[in-house]
């Protein structure tokens, strides 16, 4: 795969768009710093690495992501505007993601995986596991939203169920590396001229945008029919060890998994403590998060009602129907048995 070529297809394919059609974070990124794909990747080749980029890893997106991760000095509230500023904490973080992906720190032993390669290859839950984490806490990636983002659904429980934190927390971990590997290479490919005879995990894609709108994260719906104040105890523990492993793992190691969010189903207490909890998150997760009660916002995400999941239509249904099991199978993560 001639990568530079590839490179160079999405900074030209961004360069040329009117100003007016300049709206994601990778676009306005990329008008800014228009070589910054060709020059970061350059930087890579010559930074000593734990282990070598792996092909998933050599993707545009992956060195995009980790780019916009660092765009914004979050201590001064500002954009950074010199790249080489941007590309040298970038850099840094590769470097250390890497040594994770190896196998360093304690974690791995908790698991009982080695390293990374280990634990996406050999990780599966037995049915009747996946039946009681599916039945505590829905979580699903289903289709696309209507701007060929990932979705993925949760229906959030209001039991703390200690015994099933930690296969929760794998399988998350699972689902965001599945997501690097199989689901944005499916909706990123690369221009013929970039091919170069070599095969990769990607489908071809009808979107006359591909190269001028990079998909790099999932589009998050938090169905929230299930919380209420009688269960606040147990909602805030599930919500605490979810957050720390948050923390700790994926805005680590996989920045900018997350595109948008949305919350269904609050309700008038939960929704305004949403409202004075969001003011404490970082700007771009206030950006990209929107509070909803009604049905209104999956139409807008989906393109229509009659697309979402009966689990996010109907409040009877808590799974997925047999029709809709084979309408998403391809979304599901290489965890299940």
């Amino acid at each position: 795969m001639n990568y530079q070529v590839w490179d160079a297809a999405i900074q030209d394919a961004i360069a040329s768009l009117p100003t007016a059609e300049v709206t994601s974070r990778s676009q306005r990124f990329l008008r800014q710093f228009p070589t910054a794909l060709t020059q970061f990747r350059q930087r890579l080749s010559n930074t000593d690495l734990a282990i070598p980029l792996a092909d998933f890893q050599k993707h545009p997106t992956f060195l995009l992501r980790w780019l916009l991760a660092d765009w914004k000095d979050e201590e001064k509230k500002v954009l950074r505007i010199e790249l080489n500023d941007i590309m040298g904490l970038a850099t840094k973080a590769i470097q250390a993601t890497q040594r994770w992906r190896a196998g360093e720190g304690d974690n791995w032993k908790t698991w009982g995986f080695k390293d990374m390669d280990d634990l996406y290859n050999n990780l599966k839950t037995p049915p009747d596991q996946e039946r009681k984490l599916q039945t505590w806490f829905f979580q699903r990636f289903c289709g696309l939203d209507n701007e060929n983002h990932p979705i993925h659904y949760e229906l959030l429980p209001n039991t703390y169920e200690q015994q099933l934190i930690h296969p929760l927390s794998i399988r998350r971990i699972v689902n965001n590396e599945h997501t690097l590997r199989h689901r944005i290479l499916l909706l990123n490919p690369p221009p013929e001229p970039a091919r170069d005879g070599t095969s990769i995990d990607s489908a071809s894609s009808t979107r006359p945008d591909v190269l001028s709108n990079p998909i790099l994260g999932a589009t998050w719906v938090l169905d929230a029919r299930n919380l209420s104040l009688w269960y606040s105890s147990a909602i805030y523990r599930t919500a605490t060890a979810l957050i720390d492993h948050s923390t700790k793992i994926t805005s680590a190691h996989y920045p900018e998994q997350g595109y948008r969010a949305v919350v269904l189903n609050l309700g008038v207490v939960f929704g305004s403590l949403y409202n004075v909890a969001i003011k404490a998150m970082p700007a771009t997760t206030q950006a990209t998060t929107r509070c909803y009660i009604g049905k209104d916002v999956m139409e807008e995400i989906m393109g229509s009602w009659e697309k979402v999941p009966g689990i996010c239509r109907n409040p009877k249904q808590t799974e997925l129907t047999p029709a809709e099991e084979e309408r998403y199978r391809f979304d599901r993560g290489p965890f299940v048995v």
